[in-house]
């Protein structure tokens, strides 16, 4: 996943008389959702509708920036064998290998290879032989403030991931944008959705609006809470730092609920997930 730098600043606040969220959940149609803060990370769900359709990303239109038909996607790989952060496509993303060629595994070197691929700091294209979960419901909570044109270009990446994702989870986006002036209060939004739409999913994910996920991202592989952005391009494709717990996180909604979800204390960019680290390691559920 590449992301942008992240900023570290917290504060203790009042979040109950500053703060109005707008959530839009999109399933089938975009929807404004009036929501109420829960008192810390848990409150009782509204009432649900029946459950969407067993599709991945169904939209009664296009999205907006989306291509108008359906062309063929281009190839993630150059011709020349170049690979990794150093070799870019045309969108800016780094070239990857092509998994059904001969050489699928990207060196550290920067170029396509045959082999193994073993080394710490390889990426192998080629669908591992381990079985990854599938078919799953994903429920993924992006929260955001005043960040409109991040949005608009997370939704026309996420319909291409969709399509080229291997896996076939049913996915809901859920939008959760602070409106107000306060500072920044990421832990208490995500909070929000998870109540409004997390408890009839299988998986329920954080996501940054400003990280794209990449082709073999698996949001339904929640067994144990994992940090699907564990590789970062502003920080050469590693976590920010030792401990790092932010970014995109997947859990079951169980887990969710046995760590009670972020602290709605921290207001300002960063300290919440690192406290949810600590909520982790507290619950045993690091592995």
């Amino acid at each position: 996943i590449a992301s942008a730098t992240f900023c570290s600043v917290a504060a203790e606040f009042s979040w109950k008389t500053r703060l109005m969220i707008t959530v839009l959940s999109i399933v089938v149609v975009f929807q404004v959702v009036a929501a109420t803060v829960p008192d810390d990370t848990t409150a009782t769900p509204p009432a649900r509708a029946d459950p969407p359709p067993e599709s991945a990303l169904t939209l009664a239109a296009p999205l907006p920036g989306a291509p108008a038909s359906e062309a063929p996607l281009p190839p993630r790989w150059l011709p020349s064998g170049r690979c990794g952060p150093r070799s870019k496509l045309e969108d800016g993303a780094p070239a990857e290998c092509d998994p059904e060629g001969a050489e699928p595994c990207c060196s550290t070197r920067g170029v396509c290879a045959a082999g193994a691929c073993t080394c710490p700091q390889c990426v192998q294209y080629r669908e591992a032989e381990v079985p990854q979960p599938s078919g799953r419901r994903v429920v993924i909570v992006v929260t955001f403030r005043d960040r409109w044109a991040h949005w608009e270009t997370f939704k026309a990446h996420f319909r291409r991931f969709v399509d080229e994702s291997p896996y076939g989870h049913q996915y809901t986006l859920v939008v959760v944008e602070q409106v107000d002036t306060a500072l920044f209060n990421r832990g208490w939004l995500f909070n929000t959705g998870l109540t409004l739409e997390g408890n009839e999913a299988d998986c329920v994910a954080i996501q940054d609006v400003d990280a794209l996920p990449s082709r073999r991202v698996n949001y339904g592989d929640c067994e144990y809470p994992t940090q699907l952005s564990s590789e970062i391009e502003c920080f050469g494709w590693r976590p920010p730092y030792a401990h790092s717990c932010g970014g995109t996180v997947v859990m079951t909604p169980a887990h969710w609920r046995e760590v009670n979800g972020f602290s709605n204390r921290f207001e300002g960019w960063g300290l919440e997930d690192d406290e949810l680290y600590l909520r982790l390691a507290g619950a045993r559920l690091l592995q």
